[in-house]
């Protein structure tokens, strides 16, 4: 499958510059990553955005759920 079309993922930083979900990751093993990776891949390159994977916030923001 060739992928033609992404959304840009944002994430949520402080006034500091710090990324707490870059923080949070770093506290997984490599594999624990890998599967927290797909996640958000399949997030990006999805669509349409429903649930059970992803649930609509309002205001632009979503919450994206393991699809396992």
């Amino acid at each position: 499958m060739v992928i033609t079309k992404s959304f840009k993922l944002r994430l949520y930083q402080e006034a500091s510059g710090k990324v707490p979900v870059l923080e949070w990751l770093k506290d997984f093993n490599k594999e624990e990553r890998q599967i927290i990776d797909s996640s958000i891949k399949y997030t990006q390159y999805s669509w349409p955005w429903k649930m059970p994977h992803i649930k609509s916030l309002g205001a632009g923001l979503r919450d994206c759920y393991d699809k396992k």
